[in-house]
């Protein structure tokens, strides 16, 4: 199906505004509550959907002009999981074993379904059939992400119980992430993408120690949210001419992008505008990364319909709804099992 590139061009970008088209009854104020935590989460998604449709087919979807920008979605996800590690162990007392316990199998038991979801669906999709029930694919060990944010949970936690003062946890978790991120990188090759990824320590750092003053921040993102944009944005496009693989570049990129993305998703605030989409996106957000890279690059609507922005819209759609399928199911197991 041969479409017109200035087309695709109209029906994207015409799509993603009419998503997003203003709604009058929504809360006006930003708060740390599940719906902004998700409207985040859902615009980190979305920032890593976007990119890895650029940067494994750039030239046939070259209308994602901005995919090599929006590459910071990964360390946004970092930095919200700071926040909520905090907040979450201050709030809810847990021992540390069953604080532990909780994280490890909720993130395990749902990494095994978006896996096993990901293996029996992708030969539909150009890859191969597969049903390894070995531990580490089991338990999602062979995913880097996996297991980069429960070696953090572990660290945090253990850190947590052992320090009196709450800036030497900080400090000693900082420290800490980034050793056990030197010793991953230079492990077995499916920890190679920690030699690439290197600066997430930071972001979840970060998060961890906004923690506690993420009301009082997120209140300020509503009151300035032009100046932050503005102040923010221009150091991060000087920053971007030095190219998104040197370092300390990604780290300073990183660290700009979470103020830049408080900014953007308080407009959603500001003007009403429709945040549904959104956060439906960060409810099924970790199912929804574990499974989009395989789809995203090997889909097979690109085959039926070529390389256009229909099999791209439809290659999310179905990226989406298994998202929503193996969200439920990871629900449904932690229900039963009662976690």
């Amino acid at each position: 199906m041969n479409i017109p590139s200035s087309f695709s061009f109209f029906l994207f970008w015409s799509l993603l505004f009419i998503s997003f088209l203003p709604l009058k009854k929504q809360q006006d104020n930003i708060t740390s509550n599940m719906e902004f935590t998700n409207t985040i989460k859902g615009f980190a998604m979305f920032m890593i959907l976007y990119h890895h449709s650029r940067i494994y087919h750039s030239k046939e979807f070259w209308y994602l002009f901005l995919g090599g920008e929006l590459y910071s979605g990964v360390s946004l996800f970092f930095f919200i999981s700071g926040i909520g590690l905090s907040k979450s162990y201050k709030l809810k007392k847990y021992s540390f074993f069953a604080f532990f316990k909780r994280r490890f199998l909720t993130i395990t038991i749902g990494s095994a379904v978006c896996i096993y979801m990901r293996n029996i669906v992708s030969p539909l999709w150009g890859g191969q059939f597969s049903l390894d029930i070995s531990p580490l694919v089991l338990m999602g060990f062979h995913e880097w992400y996996i297991v980069a944010i429960l070696t953090w949970y572990s660290i945090f936690i253990i850190i947590m119980k052992a320090q009196h003062s709450y800036f030497d946890t900080l400090f000693y978790t900082l420290i800490a992430t980034v050793s056990v991120w030197a010793i991953l990188s230079g492990l077995a090759d499916q920890y190679n993408m920690t030699k690439l990824w290197a600066r997430f320590p930071f972001s979840f750092a970060i998060g961890i120690i906004l923690g506690d003053y993420i009301e009082d921040i997120l209140l300020y993102c509503q009151k300035r949210t032009l100046h932050i944009l503005i102040l923010c944005s221009i150091p991060f496009l000087i920053l971007l001419k030095n190219g998104t693989g040197n370092y300390p570049y990604t780290i300073a990129m990183d660290i700009l992008s979470i103020p830049i993305s408080l900014a953007i998703c308080s407009l959603f605030y500001t003007f009403h505008l429709n945040r549904r989409l959104l956060i439906l996106m960060g409810q099924y957000s970790l199912p929804m990364y574990l499974l989009q890279v395989v789809f995203i690059k090997n889909s097979i609507l690109y085959s039926f319909l070529g390389y256009n922005v229909i099999s791209l819209i439809l290659t999310w759609l179905v990226i989406f709804i298994l998202s929503i399928i193996t969200g439920k199911t990871h629900k449904t197991i932690l229900n039963a099992i009662k976690i």
